[in-house]
């Protein structure tokens, strides 16, 4: 069951410099389904995930497409209408959810709150129902401790469980999951990505990962976006993706893994970067970095050919023509 259809989205900066930063991104999620965004800094992948609840800066706007849950226009929806959906059945975990939370309330009121907005419960039910929240995330044997704390005397790992908290209390069809664990180590990230696989599966909750870590998404999802400067270049299971790319970006992405190489090797990265503001590039934005560009690949706008019957899709006219590369 698909609850999720972006098609044709393209997004604007509006304020300084009036340049497309996403364009043309198309794709769908099902229930229960977990899907990856990838991409370097400044590929698009939190501005697209943004635009998903409309919660866009001033400074941007949705310039063409849609974007359809369980059937409604997010991008045609009024406020008050996206206020009813937001935190219930569309929710977010931000990349630090303690900076997102009141500082000057105790984080249990916070989960209250939440769930008062949305549902009718009477005060037991709504204890109950925070309580149970706690519990999935980590807290059963201290969820009292944990509903009594302040923002500020949360860990790292703490934190990000109370933001995973908020963003299950309402039961939500999909979860936006931003860079969940980048600031975390290696050990809290792991507990923190299995509880999300848990969370996932108790309520059938679709996520939404964006990462720039590719072991992340490799390990976390099933099917995957590759964002390149505000371009969705390639998109398909997560792994034939990783296993047998199409697109050289892809491709260049996968063969910086450290995984690839023996300890003392030098990693071996992509030459370049990506464009800047200014730039002006006639045909595929990654044709200055492309090992295999060719002189057409300068010179004309290169489409995003998606293949709806296996939800697989590329935007290059010289893709990796055996599908596989040299790790």
């Amino acid at each position: 069951m698909i609850i999720l259809k972006v098609k044709n989205l393209s997004i604007k900066e509006i304020s300084k410099i009036n340049r497309v930063v996403v364009e043309d991104v198309s794709f769908t999620l099902k229930k229960g389904e977990a899907l990856g965004i990838v991409g370097e800094s400044g590929s698009g992948k939190t501005v697209t995930a943004m635009s998903l609840l409309n919660l866009l800066s001033e400074d941007l706007m949705v310039s063409n497409g849609s974007i359809k849950f369980l059937g409604i226009d997010m991008c045609k929806s009024s406020e008050k209408d996206l206020e009813k959906i937001r935190g219930n059945q569309f929710s977010i975990i931000f990349q630090n959810p303690i900076s997102s939370l009141n500082p000057l309330m105790k984080v249990g009121k916070q989960i209250l709150e939440v769930i008062e907005k949305h549902q009718n419960l009477n005060k037991k039910e709504r204890l109950n129902r925070t309580f149970e929240v706690l519990s999935d995330v980590g807290f059963k044997d201290n969820f009292l401790e944990i509903f009594n704390k302040y923002p500020h005397e949360l860990s790292g790992g703490q934190g990000q469980r109370i933001g995973i908290a908020m963003a299950i209390a309402n039961n939500p069809k999909i979860i936006i999951a931003d860079e969940p664990t980048t600031a975390l180590d290696k050990n809290i990230q792991n507990q923190i990505l299995n509880l999300l696989k848990d969370i996932q599966k108790k309520y059938e909750t679709a996520i939404i990962l964006i990462s720039h870590d590719l072991e992340v998404i490799e390990n976390f999802t099933e099917n995957s976006l590759i964002m390149y400067f505000g371009q969705l270049v390639e998109s398909g299971t997560t792994k034939d993706i990783f296993s047998k790319p199409a697109h050289h970006y892809t491709a260049g992405l996968l063969a910086s893994l450290p995984k690839n190489f023996k300890k003392g090797e030098p990693i071996k990265v992509m030459s370049g970067g990506i464009p800047g503001v200014n730039d002006i590039i006639e045909g595929c934005v990654f044709s200055p970095r492309c090992p295999m560009s060719l002189e057409k690949c300068k010179q004309q706008k290169i489409e995003f050919i998606l293949n709806e019957k296996n939800n697989t899709g590329i935007r290059c006219i010289n893709p990796i023509k055996d599908n596989s590369y040299e790790k």
